[in-house]
């Protein structure tokens, strides 16, 4: 199996989308409004071309659930749903905060299923730590590009 960890502000949307696209009267921040289709359609043609599943790496799994989120999603073109989130880990036994990275291990070593043969972290800004290496780091100002697409197949296609 393979896996994109996908955050959203910044992969999903960004300034620019947002300066071309008015934000519509009394939307909310966590909406289809702020989602991106064609930053959509890109996530398509990466999980098309690795046969790859998606997990939610984002802050957005922390205000609604998986299937309000698979349904907003979906709503702006999402092809397959999400499979799943990672848990929101703050600190570890010791008291050192733990980073986007941290909870993306923690989901692979709890995972159950098919075993993971690869997997990229679609991200923006968030600090990876031992998983920036599997990590396409996305321009904010753009969004996810056909570039970043061609680097995530690749890192997932070996």
């Amino acid at each position: 199996m393979r896996v994109v960890f996908l955050d959203i502000d910044g992969v999903l949307n960004s300034d620019r989308f947002f300066a071309e696209h008015p934000w519509p009267d009394g939307a909310s921040w966590w909406s289809a409004a702020a989602i991106d289709p064609a930053a959509v359609q890109r996530v398509n043609a990466l999980v098309a071309q690795t046969d790859a599943v998606v997990v939610l790496s984002s802050s957005w799994r922390k205000r609604a659930s998986l299937d309000e989120l698979n349904e907003l999603l979906a709503s702006r073109g999402l092809a397959r749903p999400v499979i799943d989130v990672t848990q929101s880990l703050y600190r570890s036994v010791d008291g050192v905060r733990l980073t986007r990275g941290d909870e993306i291990l923690a989901w692979l070593a709890a995972w159950s299923g098919p075993m993971v043969e690869a997997f990229v972290a679609l991200e923006d800004e968030e600090a990876l730590g031992a998983v920036e290496p599997r990590c396409v780091r996305v321009d904010s100002l753009i969004g996810l590009t056909e570039g970043d697409v061609e680097r995530a197949s690749r890192m997932l296609l070996g």
